[in-house]
């Protein structure tokens, strides 16, 4: 079984590739399919070709998979902005499949309480670094 492959020298990495590294020039991008769980670091003027920062054919975007991937590459260190918006964003329940394609607006969420609205678990990362 392969291990995953994680990245915690970002400005190490993209020094091999002479690419400048300002944390506020990238953002985060984590992405699953039923074939592997991918993280790239994306440049905000794509000026730059998209750095992967962490693979794995076994895991599934799941709570306890993302806290550890985001511990593992550092994510606190840097603080990029994240381009995933998230069903937690909005009131809006994925599995609600009747109203996904008529209903275009939906409420906005006041707050992150696990337990409430379908909420299970602590943020891993605030609402503001969410584009």
């Amino acid at each position: 079984m392969l291990a995953p492959v994680y990245c915690s020298d970002e400005k190490g990495l993209m020094g091999q590739f002479n690419i400048p590294y300002a944390p506020g020039d990238w953002r985060l991008f984590i992405d699953s399919s039923k074939r592997s769980l991918k993280a790239v670091l994306l440049h905000n003027g794509n000026m730059h070709a998209s750095v992967p920062v962490g693979h794995s054919v076994h895991l599934k975007e799941t709570y306890d998979n993302m806290k550890v991937l985001l511990t593992t590459i550092h994510y606190e260190d840097h603080n990029w902005m994240g381009t995933k918006f998230p069903c937690f964003i909005c009131e809006w329940d994925r599995r609600v499949r009747d109203k996904h394609w008529e209903q275009k607006q939906w409420p906005r969420r006041l707050e992150l309480v696990p337990g409430d609205k379908n909420i299970k678990c602590d943020p891993l990362v605030e609402r503001d670094r969410i584009l």
